[in-house]
């Protein structure tokens, strides 16, 4: 896949698939994964690790995991730690965002998941803040109520 995704030929028989990559290189794989074995690809293929929306100490485990599969495989530098926050803002953002997230994942991550929620601009910025204490280098927030005001509402929040 790396190689069909970075814009080389699939074989001497056919030429290379797609469109052309948007970066060298191809696109970045992050791996996101609690089991041994998925959280093995990392070292072989992944260029870092995604943690999903469990909240930064969960995502610490996750990645130091990912850095510890890493380094035992020999890879130079450091993996990229890219983390990932479910948030709801605004009028009963709680039981909003909340009914989203067990719609999403029901009754057994559900409760976890809408624990580590944000539902307030103070909330947002100590989340934030909670993942740059562990090294991410990309975090990404997740509305969990389908109105474009909470883009807005994140905005004013991060400041």
């Amino acid at each position: 896949m790396q190689r069909i995704w970075s814009g080389q030929p699939f074989s001497a028989e056919v030429g290379a698939i797609g469109p052309a990559p948007a970066q060298v290189g191809g696109p970045e794989i992050l791996i996101g994964a609690s089991a041994p074995t998925a959280l093995h690809r990392l070292g072989q293929w992944g260029n870092g690790f995604i943690a999903g929306g469990g909240g930064p100490q969960m995502a610490n485990q996750s990645f130091r995991a990912a850095e510890n599969v890493w380094n035992a495989a020999g890879r130079a530098g450091k993996p990229r730690l890219v983390a990932c926050v479910y948030y709801a803002l605004g009028p009963e953002a709680q039981t909003r965002g909340g009914n989203y997230i067990y719609h999403y994942y029901g009754a057994e991550w559900g409760p976890m998941i809408v624990r580590s929620m944000p539902v307030t601009p103070e909330a947002i910025k100590e989340m934030k803040k909670a993942f740059a204490d562990i090294g991410t280098d990309e975090l990404i927030f997740w509305p969990c109520i389908a109105d474009l005001d909470q883009i807005d509402r994140l905005e004013d929040a991060l400041g």
